[in-house]
């Protein structure tokens, strides 16, 4: 099995790039040994372990041009703990709720304007559903929205957690449908066409982000919204931590910035719309000390929790399909 792979932009496909930055380990440049990276694959304290990040001179976008192969994917993320499992579940919810209010404010007027209640929601990386449980409550408080008419498509790689994910939505009373790719979707789905897509922290893991989107909106209505988190390259957080931010890491291919990030729409449909803006964590504060190897405060800290800025971004993109779609 190859380990590595090299690539052009994910974005634009130009292979005319620079050095953005390097973590400076050996490996970066000529190892290619799976068990190595294996080891070395998540967890904070790994963040100085990353691939060299080079910056397209066509669009501007920050990317891996020398990255894992999607057979060597696939088995490390077999070993990937849960999504947030440093994180107590009920200020995951809190996130997830300010983030399904930010969605729901930016489609109020188009779900106001509809005919028909019915609607369609894709998203892309559900894990076990805080984020679609979170918007169909606020979508029933505010809207009064039955449930029966609402469709979910949930794409969630981890088979692990699909039959939490799955009595979550059952809860819900949506109709609903569970699949581990885009693909089984294709090939099995019913769903009526999607209206919404929703994509938290999945663009920055996506080998082929542009070519996920331009395929996912072939299968939209005819104006859609795409609504999403990633991590800002241009965040003070960054530029304090330096290559120590944890998102320079190997579970990303690319990375992202107001500037940069649209070209990622662009290059996929045709853009009506877009809005980015910051977005902020609940977060317990004895991860922040145990990152920065303040050991000695974590037990003590172990039950305060900060609404703090972490160096991310939202986005909220109105768009329509292209005529070759």
């Amino acid at each position: 099995m190859n380990t590595l792979q090299d690539r052009d932009c994910p974005i634009c496909g130009s292979s005319e790039k620079k050095l953005y930055i390097s973590s400076g380990f050996a490996a970066d440049q000529s190892a290619d040994d799976f068990a190595y990276y294996q080891n070395l694959w998540y967890g904070l304290d790994k963040s100085i372990h990353f691939l060299s990040y080079h910056n397209c001179l066509n669009c501007n976008a920050v990317y891996c041009p020398r990255y894992f192969t999607e057979e060597s994917l696939n088995e490390l993320y077999k070993s990937m703990p849960t999504n947030m499992e440093l994180i107590a579940d009920h200020l995951i919810q809190k996130t997830q709720a300010r983030y399904a209010l930010s969605l729901l404010k930016s489609i109020e007027k188009w779900y106001l304007t509809k005919t028909s209640q019915k609607f369609t929601i894709l998203e892309l990386g559900s894990d076990t559903g805080h984020f679609l449980v979170e918007l169909i409550n606020l979508l029933q408080k505010k809207f009064d929205v039955d449930a029966k008419e609402i469709t979910i498509v949930s794409i969630e790689p981890n088979v692990a957690v699909h039959a939490t994910l799955k009595n979550n939505l059952e809860k819900l009373g949506v109709n609903f449908e569970v699949y581990a790719t885009f693909e089984q979707y294709e090939n099995f789905s019913n769903s009526p066409s999607i209206d919404i897509i929703v994509a938290i922290h999945v663009f920055d893991h996506l080998l082929n982000p542009k070519q996920i989107l331009k395929e996912i909106s072939k299968h939209c209505s005819g104006e859609f919204f795409v609504y999403g988190v990633v991590h800002n390259l241009k965040s003070i957080l960054r530029n304090l931590m330096g290559r120590r931010w944890p998102p320079f890491c190997f579970q990303h291919p690319q990375l992202y910035s107001k500037q940069s990030l649209p070209q990622l729409f662009t290059h996929s449909f045709k853009v009506e719309s877009l809005s980015i803006s910051p977005t902020f964590n609940d977060y317990p504060l004895s991860v922040i000390t145990s990152f920065l190897k303040l050991d000695f405060l974590t037990k003590l800290v172990k039950f305060i929790y900060l609404t703090i800025p972490l160096g991310n971004i939202q986005f909220i993109c109105k768009g329509y399909k292209n005529i070759e779609n």
